[in-house]
């Protein structure tokens, strides 16, 4: 048996409090769980007691977590366990969190794809090799990201490299030689663009 020889509840944070054990164990709960389980100092509960206790409190600060974080913005589902898994939760919590988060629409990998990919191509102006790369950093499947790119049709990534290559023309207006090509080339293929589409912005602008 456990018992209860003192309850501290913090003065920082009003919402928890330190459970002492006369075994000199020490857990640290939410306030909810006192009245739940009818804790009280003197009060004794045996090991499958305050090992359930344990795993619900873990599983209710990894969605609390979890919903803070999303709150900031939206995340993959390997995101977020990663992030949990960096707090140190228990895998069965973190899976169990997941689950939960995916049942409820809090978590969509196809949605934040989409989303992602979005952000990609309009706000970073991004080529094809580079979005497949971040998605891909995201932790998205490789079926999922397939179905994302599929349908993009080549002239977003046309005129995503003539952004690019105009803003990088002025920078490099000084260079006449033969490296200009160049420059801008290697410049454009680190975006993420490919050759075809490289090419066709240089035959755009003549260059």
């Amino acid at each position: 048996m456990n018992k209860i020889s003192k309850i501290h509840y913090h003065k920082k944070n009003s919402n928890i409090c330190d459970i002492h054990f006369s075994n000199n164990k020490k857990i640290t709960l939410d306030n909810s769980y006192i009245d739940k389980y009818s804790l009280a100092e003197g009060s004794e509960i045996t090991d499958k007691q305050l090992e359930k206790i344990i795993s619900e409190n873990e599983y209710d600060r990894a969605k609390e977590k979890s919903f803070f974080l999303l709150t900031y913005r939206d995340h993959s589902v390997n995101e977020l366990k990663l992030k949990l898994k960096k707090r140190d939760f228990d895998k069965k919590v973190i899976d169990k969190t997941i689950e939960y988060l995916l049942e409820n629409g809090y978590l969509d990998d196809n949605k934040f794809g989409k989303m992602y990919l979005n952000k990609l191509l309009n706000n970073k102006k991004s080529g094809m090799m580079i979005i497949r790369k971040k998605l891909y950093q995201k932790g998205l499947s490789r079926d999922l990201i397939d179905n994302l790119l599929d349908n993009l049709d080549d002239d977003i990534f046309l005129s995503n490299c003539l952004f690019h290559l105009n803003k990088k023309k002025i920078l490099l207006k000084k260079i006449h030689d033969k490296s200009f090509k160049n420059k801008l080339y290697n410049y454009l293929s680190r975006k993420g663009f490919r050759y075809e589409i490289i090419l066709n912005s240089f035959n755009n602008e003549n260059i």
